[in-house]
């Protein structure tokens, strides 16, 4: 029987922190910093008490001590960077930073970036241990609208722009059609896509503030709570599936609404594969990142244009969340259609029973 894995827990972080003597906060939130912008993906918890950052498996700890902050990335991680680190003690899978010095960020970055990328076949490798191997091999989500309250979050936005509630919702109907026009044409960040397309709806209003609006924006996209059904869901699935977000979002964006989810998530945004869904590029590329064939995967998400087209193109297996009733495409029916995420862990278990029989 297989223990539990611990549940992301940034508030007992934060608690961890918090107790430690001022100058030592500093730099244990430096490290924080420097390992969440290397493995945005991954999730916090407390760990043999100490903090602990996991994706698959532990990526890294860290802890305060008397007189040094400690890091402790594994014994293959000080040996690959045994010429960096030599500033500083080392010892079995730990180096320690001195109190009254900087910590050295950039460096701690390539370490947990070099750790990630261990992990990626050290996961395999326990899933194949564990006969976790089955179809699918990954379940992939998209993030805005089936994880997050995407449109939600736009009309909060839209509705400080506008006077009245039918207004943001015309708004936002126009706001989609420049979002739609932007991700057609070449390839440019997320965040140039959305400020393009606030200006320019911004503008056929005759609104001004545009620049004030745009902050407001991003601001919103970089925080997009889950939906409630979501969390739990996620936590179920990553007992015995691989898990990864393929969104037309940019890695500084959705780093973290991605943390929220409480979960190890492997994340591939356009950013990685410079194009926007539905292009069946996208796919394509992300699934070339992620080590898999379109024949492994079930995909999973909420729009019919952006999600369930290309996936039906490429033949993918789909499970279409129909958070808002919407009317289904009868020309390219998904392989199964739910509310929301409550019960995708049965359904996945079915569709991987029925795919077992056709065999």
């Amino acid at each position: 029987m297989t223990r539990p894995e611990p549940d992301a827990d940034p508030e007992a972080v934060d608690a961890y922190i918090a107790a430690c003597p001022p100058a030592v906060q500093g730099l244990l939130r430096d490290i924080r910093a420097a390992v969440q912008r290397a493995a945005p993906q991954a999730v916090e918890c407390i760990r043999y008490r100490i903090p602990t950052v996991r994706l698959h498996g532990n990526l890294v700890h860290y802890s305060a001590f008397r007189g040094h902050v400690g890091l402790y990335p594994g014994d293959s991680a000080i040996a690959a960077f045994r010429d960096a680190l030599a500033p500083y003690p080392t010892s079995a899978g730990t180096v320690r930073f001195p109190l009254d010095a900087p910590i050295p960020v950039a460096l701690v970055e390539q370490i947990v970036r070099f750790r990630v990328d261990e992990d990626r076949p050290a996961a395999t490798a326990r899933r194949a241990s564990r006969h976790d191997a089955a179809w699918p091999h990954v379940v992939t989500f998209d993030c805005y609208g089936t994880l997050v309250q995407w449109p939600e979050t736009l009309r909060a936005v839209f509705r400080t722009l506008v006077a009245t509630d039918v207004e943001a919702a015309r708004f936002h109907q126009d706001f989609g059609a420049w979002h739609v026009r932007l991700k057609a044409g070449p390839y440019r960040p997320y965040g140039t896509v959305l400020r393009e397309a606030l200006a320019g709806t911004m503008g056929q209003w005759g609104l001004s503030g545009v620049s004030q609006a745009q902050a407001r924006l991003l601001e919103a996209v970089r925080a997009i709570p889950p939906y409630p059904d979501v969390v739990p869901a996620l936590r179920t699935l990553a007992r015995r599936h691989r898990l990864a977000v393929v969104s037309n979002s940019e890695d500084a964006l959705i780093a973290d609404t991605v943390r929220g989810l409480g979960v190890p998530l492997e994340v591939v945004t356009a950013e990685h594969v410079e194009a926007y869904k539905p292009d069946p590029a996208f796919f394509e590329r992300a699934f070339t990142r992620l080590g898999v064939a379109g024949d492994d995967v079930l995909h999973v998400g909420a729009g019919l244009a952006t999600d369930m087209a290309p996936a039906f193109a490429l033949g993918l297996a789909r499970v279409w969340i129909d958070r808002r009733g919407d009317p289904p495409d009868l020309d390219r029916p998904p392989t199964a259609v739910l509310p929301d995420l409550s019960r995708l862990a049965r359904t996945i278990t079915t569709l991987a029973r029925r795919r077992a029989d056709r065999q």
